[in-house]
């Protein structure tokens, strides 16, 4: 078991647990109705039957509140708690290829958007904000000005190195596809939601082990 991932899979999970499944994304879209069918016909992909895609979609099926699943490149993925990563494990051991997991000397400290770190990115900054695709769109002339002045007037306590996000606030372009900034004490960060609201996509907290 690899231990290396300082945030949880999917901002839920602890294990990620990847197997050699041949025609897994066959059983794309994972929808009840699409799994029941495949079960029904026993799992027959190019004209061939596979125990083991059966046995997944029964799986995916029954287990739906547990896991996530995807096909990504060569291998497939469960997401899911350390039980059930164990689980899987033991039922699909001959196609297992690899299980990481967060650290789970810290896992009360993980949440959804937490990232642990052993420095803080920039040295002390602890949060950073994830702008929307479409941030030009919900903002107007007027918040872009009182967002760069608030930038400008805080400069070491806001910290933007996207040049997405900097670019739109110098008027270099009108346009801001998303793009991501520092923010280092969290009554800078409360200014900023109030500012900022309707372009916020997410908030990524930092804390240090």
């Amino acid at each position: 078991m690899r231990k290396h991932h300082n945030k949880l899979f999917y901002g839920k999970y602890t294990h990620k647990t990847t197997f050699n499944f041949p025609w897994a994304h066959k059983l794309y879209p994972t929808t009840d109705e699409n799994l029941i069918n495949f079960i029904k016909h026993k799992g027959q992909v190019y004209g061939k039957f596979s125990a083991s895609i059966v046995s997944i979609a029964d799986f995916i099926l029954n287990n739906r509140d547990k896991v996530k699943f995807r096909v990504q490149k060569k291998y497939t993925s469960f997401y899911s708690d350390e039980e059930t990563s164990k689980m899987l494990a033991t039922k699909y051991w001959d196609e297992l290829n690899d299980v990481f997991s967060v650290d789970l000397t810290h896992i009360t400290k993980l949440k959804k958007n937490t990232i642990l770190c052993k420095k803080y990115p920039h040295r002390n900054f602890r949060y950073q904000i994830h702008l929307k695709k479409d941030a030009h769109k919900l903002l107007s002339g007027a918040d872009r000005d009182a967002f760069y002045r608030f930038y400008q007037a805080n400069r070491e306590n806001v910290k933007i190195t996207s040049t997405h996000v900097l670019n739109y606030l110098q008027k270099h372009t009108e346009y801001c596809w998303n793009g991501y900034f520092f923010v280092k004490e969290e009554k800078y960060l409360s200014a900023l939601i109030i500012l900022l609201d309707k372009v916020i996509e997410k908030i990524q907290k930092y804390i240090k082990v």
